[in-house]
């Protein structure tokens, strides 16, 4: 015979970690299938699931277990006896009195802890047990608690824990408590009543699970059980939360998974074009660029790894789904595909954000023009003569590499305020990489550029930069921020050259 244990788990979302992060926009306008990464779901103007998901950065997910649906059951608190008597709803004259055929039908759905008491029903509520001697009840409700050891066969009896104990209570007619004592006495009551007692708190471990408590020498740990809903809604329940996770996981781990793809292969190309110019400060940069391609491939085969997980669950879920969940053994079944469909809810949404976080930082889009006019070209401060050169920078970094537009660069800078300094922006035909530095300390400027049969194009307020070939380079730094002279490195040559 096979304990259950149910967990129910309710996902917490703070709507003040939606908007606690400056990189909230999304949507490069690629398709799903394009070169890059998908965006099919963060269309401008959008606030889908995955959005909030992206903005909840540094934020993390309640996922405390606890036994009940309190947004379903309510706040429900025991009741002493002398309610019960001026309730005559609640009462339930013979319950534990009658022929008892546990592990038959299920009839509570979940349970919560009430508290640690001594308890008036285990001392005199026990009408057949080894306290039959000092029985109360029978002149006031005529009710009986009914002990595990009393009527689960020795063969079947199963080391005590507060999962084995409501398996046990869940299936007795007529009880709504179950209380275990001393660390293994298990007993199902349709109420209790505390008595006066010491201060002893409960810290006896449980026989069959020490990493909790059952109760102490004198006094019980209580839980009520509900019946709240049918078993077969909450399942229902269960799966719609852990497929709209595993739907953004899904979306989440093909855009990570395509960031690192574009960032790769945009690095790899612009290394080796920077290699055969000779420019070791670039190189270096790009070489850190593929490392954190790596770290983002990485990720997003741990969200592939949970998605994969949800989808082996959603195939457990259609089974159980057509099972008679009014019978025990299939009731079992089906609680632990929920509560495993729970667990990986809550592992999904950690995982969703952790994604959703990379995303926002990897690969920002902040759905506004014009950040880069904030900025000039490094080499007006250095020769301004040659401001409207290709350039490439190099110092202290502020960050990882990005897959961003020039603009989104900048407001990234922006956003860190005084951590960033400028950065170093590259681009290969329609491909991005952006090196945040919290200090430009040099530069390498190229000048073998002729302007005549090179395309012009516009980058910050009156400065230009040569493009050849789909290919660029530019430092920009704040011209509030800036400030010195960076180590400059004329290269007589042009970039096309690669």
């Amino acid at each position: 015979m096979t304990a259950n244990r149910i967990f129910f788990i309710t996902l917490a979302m703070p709507a003040c970690a939606l908007m606690s992060h400056p990189l909230t926009g999304f949507g490069h306008g690629r398709k799903h299938g394009s070169s890059g990464y998908p965006l099919t779901r963060f269309g401008h103007g959008q606030d889908t699931s995955l959005r909030k998901y992206v903005r909840m950065h540094y934020q993390t997910t309640d996922s405390k277990p606890v036994h009940v649906y309190e947004e379903e059951c309510g706040q429900s608190r025991p009741v002493s006896t002398s309610l019960m008597q001026n309730n005559e709803s609640s009462q339930i004259p013979g319950a534990g009195l009658g022929k008892i055929v546990p592990f038959k039908t299920v009839l509570k759905e979940s349970y919560y802890l009430v508290g640690c008491v001594k308890d008036y029903m285990l001392e005199h509520g026990d009408k057949f047990g080894k306290n039959k001697d000092r029985y109360k009840e029978g002149s006031l409700t005529n009710v009986s608690i009914v002990r595990y050891v009393e009527i689960v066969p020795k063969e079947d009896q199963e080391p005590m824990s507060h999962g084995v104990c409501f398996s046990f209570c869940r299936t007795v007619p007529g009880m709504t408590f179950f209380g275990i004592q001393n660390g293994q006495n298990c007993y199902c009551m349709p109420y209790f009543n505390s008595m006066e007692g010491d201060d002893s708190a409960c810290d006896q471990p449980c026989e069959g699970d020490t990493k909790t408590v059952c109760g102490n020498v004198v006094k019980s740990t209580v839980f009520q059980m509900h019946a709240c809903g049918t078993a077969k809604k909450k399942l229902v329940e269960s799966f719609d939360k852990m497929k709209t996770v595993s739907s953004d996981i899904e979306d989440l781990t093909k855009m990570v998974d395509g960031l690192a793809e574009t960032m790769q292969d945009t690095a790899v190309a612009l290394q080796t074009s920077f290699g055969k110019l000779g420019d070791t400060v670039a190189t270096q940069l790009l070489q850190d660029a593929k490392l954190y391609a790596g770290t983002l491939a990485k990720a997003s085969l741990a969200g592939l790894k949970i998605s994969t997980k949800m989808g082996d669950l959603e195939g457990r879920y259609k089974d159980v789904k057509k099972l008679n969940l009014k019978k025990f053994r299939e009731a079992t079944k089906a609680e632990t595909v929920m509560t495993s469909m729970q667990k990986a809810t809550t592992e999904g949404s950690d995982e969703a954000t952790r994604l959703g976080e990379l995303a926002a930082k990897a690969g920002p889009d902040f759905e506004t023009s014009g950040g880069a006019k904030r900025y000039r070209p490094v080499m007006q401060f250095v020769d301004e003569k040659f401001a409207d050169v290709p350039s490439t920078c190099g110092g202290k970094a502020a960050g990882n590499a990005l897959v961003a537009k020039a603009d989104d660069c900048a407001e990234v800078c922006d956003s860190m305020l005084n951590d960033c300094d400028g950065f170093s922006h590259f681009m290969l035909k329609k491909d991005g990489l952006c090196f945040l530095f919290a200090k430009v300390e040099t530069v390498t400027y190229y000048t073998g550029c002729k302007k005549k049969g090179a395309k012009l194009v516009q980058l910050a307020a009156n400065k230009t930069s040569v493009t050849d070939a789909g290919l660029d380079a530019n430092c920009m730094v704040k011209f509030s921020r800036f400030q010195g002279t960076p180590q400059a490195t004329e290269a007589k040559r042009c970039i096309k050259d690669a």
